[in-house]
């Protein structure tokens, strides 16, 4: 149930995101070529910063689900 809900939290948070990027794609097209840039680094980071977060959220959940698979299987 845990899982579910980090999971369902992570892909929140990934289309906040998404919709983040599209704001800043039309504020980069609008603005200065310095102000776009920083946008757009500030974008990449935290995008790589979700995608690190997604990734270890997942993959913890995947080794959850594979440890109580073993249990089951061992009972």
């Amino acid at each position: 149930k845990e899982k579910r809900f980090l999971l369902s939290q992570v892909k929140k948070w990934r289309e906040r995101l998404n919709a983040l990027q599209d704001l800043g794609a039309t504020l980069i097209g609008q603005s200065s070529v310095s102000a776009g840039q920083a946008i757009n680094t500030e974008l990449v980071t935290m995008l790589k910063r979700l995608e690190s977060i997604s990734n270890e959220v997942t993959k913890s959940c995947q080794a959850e689900t594979v440890e109580s698979l073993k249990r089951d299987f061992e009972a």
